[in-house]
């Protein structure tokens, strides 16, 4: 797959689906093999470039194990259910945790990874997604998907 400027730091196996967005702008499922040869699966968005029209270039997103992707899946199916007031967290490790919240507005669904540094007690934002309602719906669908084949394959 080519992409722009812009390096993603794995290699993708396969794509298990893509929810486009506009026609610069869509969100993708990979099953990847990272930095350190771990399997993962990465959900992201990604965009093109007007420099360089046709290629597509990562940006915000998770790489996440198949355990946790099916976590965050059904989290986000949860956050679907309720039209607003939803915010759950899960917690990584320590260091680590996802936090799943429905929109002020009920028309979204927020996806945030924060992080600590070990033996601090303040969270940081990491990355985030937010994705409407029928998208949000896309990516659990997906992300369940995804971890439960990962999973089997083992």
């Amino acid at each position: 797959m080519q992409t722009g400027a812009q390096k993603f730091k794995a290699t993708i196996l396969s794509t298990e689906g893509i929810i486009p967005e506009t026609d610069t702008l869509e969100y993708r499922v990979l099953v990847v093999r990272d930095e350190l040869s771990r399997l993962r699966i990465s959900a992201q968005a990604w965009w093109v470039d007007e420099k360089y029209p046709g290629v597509w270039n990562p940006g915000k997103g998770y790489f996440l194990t198949a355990r946790n992707a099916l976590t965050v899946g059904k989290m986000i199916r949860k956050a679907l259910y309720f039209q607003v007031n939803f915010n759950e967290s899960i917690i990584i490790s320590d260091t680590q945790q996802y936090r799943i919240s429905k929109t002020s507005d009920g028309i979204a669904v927020s996806i945030e990874k924060w992080w600590r540094k070990d033996g601090d007690s303040d969270w940081e934002l990491g990355k985030g997604l937010t994705l409407a309602n029928d998208k949000a719906d896309s990516m659990a669908r997906l992300l369940e998907k995804s971890g439960l084949s990962i999973l089997h394959a083992r």
